[in-house]
């Protein structure tokens, strides 16, 4: 007998109890993160889901070893969805500790952390060519990950400082800034000059 024509007649017969016995499989995809936690958290069945910590998407993977990780990679994912929503409810909270890897006075660490963004921009400047995107966006993009890479100067001391701005005058990372106006064409004119002196008028 087949599948169907047991079902049938343990119906008919009154055995109704083997029915409570089915179980039915589906895979859900497209939706938020917030949605399978709520399916989960409220058990109105059993569920495997997907780890995104073990699973590459669109071949997006943390590099091993550096700082500001999220920093690398957040932007590329961005650009990569097809819908990016903005939301005022907060799904988690950081604990700062001053004793973290991305706080505290160690020099060590803080030179750590400003060498890893470069890395970062250099990663960016080499996916970004994978990327199907306006010249504006790679502008704006550009701007994003020099502002940020420009800022860390200042939590660096003078030797360390003299280092990193080398290397960001290596990268020729200053010509990403533009000047849409005149406040910022003299902005990028100080920039030029002196990096110290343009990070003071921030």
């Amino acid at each position: 007998m087949t599948d169907g024509k047991i079902m049938r007649h343990c119906y008919k017969s009154g055995h109704h109890s083997v029915l409570e016995f089915a179980d039915f499989t589906f895979k859900i995809t497209g939706v938020s993160r917030a949605l399978t936690h709520q399916l989960v958290r409220h058990r109105c069945a059993s569920y495997a889901q997907r780890s995104q910590r073990y699973c590459k998407e669109n071949n997006f993977e943390y590099p091993v070893g550096k700082l500001h990780e999220d920093f690398a990679l957040t932007s590329l994912i961005m650009l990569k969805a097809k819908k990016v929503a903005s939301t005022n409810v907060y799904g988690y909270y950081y604990y700062q500790s001053s004793s973290s890897i991305t706080r505290g006075n160690d020099q060590q660490k803080i030179m750590k952390r400003a060498l890893d963004m470069l890395y970062h921009y250099d990663y960016m400047n080499e996916k970004i060519k994978e990327y199907n995107i306006s010249k504006q966006t790679l502008e704006n993009l550009k701007i994003y990950y020099t502002n940020n890479i420009i800022l860390k100067i200042e939590d660096l001391n003078k030797i360390n400082q003299k280092y990193y701005i080398k290397e960001i005058k290596k990268r020729k990372i200053l010509k990403n800034i533009k000047a849409r106006n005149l406040k910022q064409l003299l902005k990028k004119i100080i920039l030029n000059i002196n990096i110290r002196w343009y990070l003071k008028l921030r």
